[in-house]
């Protein structure tokens, strides 16, 4: 005998109703003028229903001990549930999301996957929302698990989808719906507030404090707003405090007193008054102390093979120079390295002592000049 709760009881599916009508209308007024979007099901462009050939193929080849017998697992063959699970997420997923709890089932359709999803997560008397136009079987599996059907007007009369239907009652939708926390919106935020009855973006400034927003590396706060701050290369942010890398900038300006250094040491000197002499370490240095050499050595005492730049006239001489002309050239180059050199260690040795803000106005090239003067 037929289950009193199932006594005098018809299953009607709109679903399956209107897509009866469509196909009729096709019948009748030709399918170029009738398009059935009732049942979701996927056709190709000849408006047949979509079937992959290789599964086909392999389907069909089947040996009937493999075609008709029972899965070994009533969930899934594991190869196809791992092959799912990378489909959704991606093939490392173990070790990306080693903290979270990841499993797949396979189930009869998508009927089935809501059918498991109800049996699992709707306790009995909670109730289920639904649009007035669905799949009437979705109704059942709600009922039969002891739920209970709320449905909602899904389009409006101009078919659109019905946004104040759920504007006019929303406690349907959250059952927690409380007016003086609550707003509707049909427009998206990312980070919703509601603050005197308007919802709006959160500011950084109060992402921040609930701590879904991080500081750029540029960004403190002052007087509770978000500051951008331009830093330089050896500035950094620390503790909500502006800081300066003192070895990294000291090390800057070593290298810019090292570029300086050989600046004015190669710098023209005025040689007998009326020459110009460049003082570059080689092509200069090294070629006058080969040459001093080879005078000393081949008892020579004067030479006009050196080069020279006519100070009045910047063009080359060629003078004769004397040995001791050469010497007294040398010192003059010596001298002036010397120098250099000892500028150099000087303002170096005052780095270490300057506070922070010294450091940050530091002007290698006035303090290099104002000492080589």
């Amino acid at each position: 005998m037929l289950a009193k709760r199932y006594t005098g009881k018809k299953l009607v599916d709109n679903i399956f109703a209107t897509s009866k009508k469509a196909k009729q209308a096709i019948k009748e007024f030709g399918k170029e003028n009738v398009i059935n979007a009732t049942i979701g099901s996927l056709y190709n462009e000849d408006e047949k229903l979509a079937v992959y050939d290789v599964v086909e193929s392999v389907y069909r080849n089947l040996p009937p001990e493999d075609l008709y017998a029972y899965s070994t697992n009533v969930i899934g063959e594991d190869e196809y549930l791992e092959e799912v699970i990378k489909a959704v997420f991606f093939d490392d997923y173990k070790e990306a999301l080693k903290e979270l709890h990841i499993a797949s089932i396979a189930t009869t359709g998508g009927t089935g996957a809501i059918s498991n999803s109800v049996k699992n997560y709707m306790d009995t008397g909670d109730k289920v929302l639904l649009p007035n136009w669905m799949w009437g079987t979705y109704k059942n599996i709600v009922i039969e698990n002891g739920g209970k059907v709320e449905t909602y007007q899904l389009f409006d009369e101009n078919g659109n989808f019905n946004f104040e239907d759920f504007k006019n009652n929303p406690i349907l939708f959250y059952p927690n719906w409380d007016n003086t926390r609550h707003v509707c919106s049909d427009t998206e935020f990312q980070n919703p507030i509601l603050v005197a009855g308007n919802i709006r973006e959160m500011t950084k400034e109060e992402l921040y404090a609930v701590g879904k927003y991080t500081l750029a590396d540029n960004e403190l706060v002052e007087n509770n707003k978000i500051k951008t701050v331009e830093l330089s290369e050896c500035e950094f942010i620390e503790n909500n405090t502006v800081k300066l890398n003192r070895n990294l900038k000291i090390e800057q300006i070593k290298k810019e007193l090292s570029e300086l250094k050989t600046e004015h040491s190669e710098k023209e000197f005025v040689y007998k008054e009326k020459y110009l002499q460049k003082n570059r370490e080689k092509g200069d240095r090294d070629s006058l102390t080969s040459l001093i050499l080879l005078l000393t050595i081949t008892g020579r005492k004067e030479t006009n093979e050196w080069k020279l730049i006519d100070k009045d006239t910047r063009e080359h001489v060629y003078p004769t120079l004397t040995l001791d002309d050469f010497k007294l050239m040398a010192f003059h180059m010596q001298s002036q390295l010397s120098k250099a050199i000892k500028t150099e260690s000087e303002i170096i040795a005052r780095l270490k002592t300057l506070s922070d803000e010294e450091l940050k106005l530091f002007n290698a090239r006035e303090e290099f000049e104002k000492l080589w003067n």
